[in-house]
């Protein structure tokens, strides 16, 4: 039995309403879960941590999850429609995925106010009674220059009509959505947590924040210099490369291939 972590007491945390409360008591359901594999896949080492200070009786093998940049193949030619049905201008400071706390949602409102910059966040929204209060304080309230466009049926919508992507997440397994923020050549400003710093490299393939101030200077320096955008999303190019589907692939099958021999 081979299982996929994707789901960690840690990043359940600060996503809809109760779900903080809720965590302590699936870290114990994931500890008994987990324990049942003959392997656990998980998308980080970060993850692997945390899963082994439950701690998970089961063999533990980090692998990204890859990015399939097919699916994202002609986001620029959605720009202009994009902007224009968003109403969206200049130097568009972006997110994509659903709206949580966790992912940075104050944060990024924060910024907003801090800047001239039009915001977009590019995913659901949750409004029904298991919505946090504070997603609904800010979809329903936002900033002027702040965005909130539900869901997008076409994710390259998003990345067509974005320029910066802003993620000032709190905790991940590895975020998906940078790595095809990357595949798309975009420069990506992220929160300077161990599983960014694990996978990308400060000033070479994104910028990494710890405070609102440097969350705001990341930005300012990106939208007042061309080159540096372009430095910075050529080489997040070159970094989503690595993670592309057919090498996650391979590791894949020598994970499947070495549980089938120790098996028999």
């Amino acid at each position: 039995l081979v299982l996929h972590a994707h789901v960690t007491r840690e990043d359940f945390a600060e996503s809809f309403r109760g779900s903080t409360r809720v965590a302590p008591a699936l870290g114990r359901y994931l500890k008994w879960f987990y324990s049942r594999a003959d392997l656990v896949l998980c998308p980080s080492e970060y993850t692997k941590r945390n899963l082994e200070s439950y701690p998970i009786d089961a063999p533990i093998r980090p692998m990204s999850n890859g990015v399939d940049t097919a699916r994202l193949e002609g986001f620029e030619s959605f720009r202009e429609e994009a902007r224009e049905r968003y109403d969206l201008d200049g130097t568009v400071v972006f997110a994509v995925g659903s709206v949580f706390e966790r992912k940075g949602l104050t944060r990024f409102c924060e910024l907003a106010r801090d800047t001239d910059y039009d915001f977009a966040w590019f995913g659901h929204v949750d409004d029904g009674p298991q919505g946090s209060a504070t997603v609904k304080r800010w979809t329903e309230n936002p900033p002027a220059n702040v965005t909130f466009t539900g869901w997008v049926d076409d994710p390259r919508a998003a990345y067509g009509a974005g320029d910066v992507f802003l993620f000032p997440t709190k905790d991940e397994n590895q975020g998906l959505v940078v790595l095809e923020a990357m595949a798309c050549g975009k420069p990506v400003v992220l929160s300077d947590i161990p599983v960014f710093r694990e996978y990308f490299t400060d000033g070479e393939d994104c910028l990494l924040c710890s405070t609102r101030e440097e969350f705001r200077r990341a930005l300012d320096r990106l939208a007042a210099d061309p080159e540096l955008r372009e430095r910075l999303g050529e080489n997040a190019r070159e970094t989503a490369a690595e993670h592309s589907l057919e090498r996650v692939g391979e590791r894949l099958v020598e994970a499947y291939e070495d549980v089938l021999s120790a098996s028999r």
